[in-house]
């Protein structure tokens, strides 16, 4: 189970990169094709986020266990931020378009997934729960950030 929930936060940390990619080339020449597909893909990622989620283990990880979630974890937070800084800096291009209600609510319905992700994590890797904590914490508040531009 460990291996598999490390496996799948890295694989969403590499599909937050490909959007922030995605969503750096937003413009106001192309929102109107770039932007469907950041928002898709955002909401792709939280389908992965939930099904993740419902695979929850409670059995004890050994420490190196521990230590490869909370790795993982750490650049799942990374990359979920660094998407977040891209979405709140194009603000100004989105507010021009019909696409600021679709990503507020595809932002707030994500604010749940990663809620549930943090606790899951947390629950893994008792070692290092406090250090998850803080990360799930700054994940939230930028997350936070963004719905409050966005709702």
């Amino acid at each position: 189970m460990a291996q598999s929930r490390q496996t799948n936060l890295e694989g969403m940390a590499k599909w937050a990169d490909n959007t922030n990619d995605l969503a750096k080339e937003v413009d106001l020449e192309n929102h109107d094709t770039k932007l469907p597909e950041v928002i898709d893909n955002i909401r792709q990622e939280l389908t992965q986020i939930t099904e993740d989620t419902s695979h929850a283990s409670s059995h004890a990880c050994s420490e190196s266990e521990q230590e490869g979630i909370r790795s993982s974890y750490y650049n799942f937070v990374q990359s979920q931020e660094a998407l977040l800084r891209t979405i709140i800096g194009k603000h100004k291009i989105l507010s021009q378009t019909p696409f600021t209600a679709p990503m507020g609510t595809i932002l707030t319905m994500l604010e749940g997934g990663f809620d549930a992700l943090g606790e899951a994590v947390i629950g893994e890797v008792p070692l290092f729960a406090k250090e998850v904590e803080g990360m799930r914490d700054r994940l939230d508040g930028m997350l936070g950030q963004a719905i409050d531009l966005y709702g």
